[in-house]
């Protein structure tokens, strides 16, 4: 279990980095003629989105320290000492504290703050934003949130739930600073300071369980459409949608341990040469009930 807690971590600071570099190329285009006017209608929607998620994840991580300060093995400072078997502390925060309550309510909060910051951001990723607690073995949060920490489960197993919804915040996050990144764009101008494209590939997840659904999103970064885009994923070839993504979805696989699927992205530049751009999308399929 702590293996897998450090994948979880391990994946966070990569969406992080993806993050900040989608955060750092808007903020940029805010300085620049062909980009000025659209940077400055998604730029606070994506400031709003980094607060949103920076909260949330603030709000989980205090409830993990808290779980370690009122752990009975707090007396060894190791990592390990957390996966101890002490469930009455995760019953008595959750519970007793009804801090799992509280963490419903915060969740279903950041949904719907998220949600209404862009009717297009609605649009698009109604489902998506929905999706962050798909990893906890149920999405159906009209149900008493406490059920999650009433099945008598230990001081790891609940670091580890509290680090998946970490994650899965963190990939709403990006998916959406993605979403904010790729419209600001005005077809009308291609400069010079332009000329470089950026190939984007994510993933909806890099820890799964054995069938469950990966998403994974393609796409080309630039300010035309005229691209001549083609995206083969796992052997097959994928259409692009409306944003210039190719998203293909797919069961993750029986077997445990790490798996690949090559994803491999052409396209046209501005000066008409053909360029391949290949990459490898890892996940672990881990068969933790947790």
């Amino acid at each position: 279990m702590s293996e897998l807690h450090k994948s979880l971590e391990s994946s966070i600071l990569l969406i992080n980095k993806s993050s900040e570099n989608f955060y750092y190329e808007l903020d940029n285009k805010q300085y620049f003629p062909a980009t000025t006017y659209k940077a400055q209608i998604w730029v606070p929607k994506s400031k709003r989105v980094y607060e949103l998620t920076k909260e949330l994840f603030n709000y989980i991580e205090g409830l993990k320290t808290e779980l370690k300060k009122q752990s009975s093995t707090k007396k060894d400072s190791s990592e390990k000492s957390y996966y101890g078997e002490d469930k009455q502390v995760v019953k008595r925060l959750f519970i007793n504290q009804k801090k799992g309550n509280e963490l419903k309510n915060k969740i279903m909060e950041y949904r719907a703050r998220l949600l209404c910051c862009d009717s297009m951001i609605r649009k698009e990723f109604a489902e998506v934003v929905s999706a962050v607690t798909q990893k906890l073995d149920t999405s159906e949060l009209d149900k008493d949130f406490s059920e999650y920490f009433s099945q008598k489960i230990n001081i790891g197993e609940a670091l580890l739930l509290l680090t998946k919804l970490q994650n899965n915040i963190k990939v709403v996050e990006n998916q959406l600073i993605s979403f904010c990144n790729l419209h600001v764009a005005d077809n009308r101008f291609i400069t010079e300071s332009y000329s470089q494209y950026a190939v984007i590939v994510g993933q909806s997840s890099s820890i799964v369980k054995p069938k469950e659904t990966i998403v994974i999103t393609s796409g080309v970064g630039s300010f035309t459409r005229n691209l001549d885009l083609n995206f083969i994923i796992a052997g097959r070839e994928v259409k692009v949608n409306d944003y210039n993504q190719a998203v293909y979805k797919f069961k993750a696989s029986l077997k445990s341990g790490k798996h690949f699927v090559p994803v491999v992205i052409s396209y046209t530049d501005q000066d008409g040469k053909k360029q391949i751009i290949e990459q490898t999308i890892e996940y672990t399929v881990s068969n933790c009930e947790n």
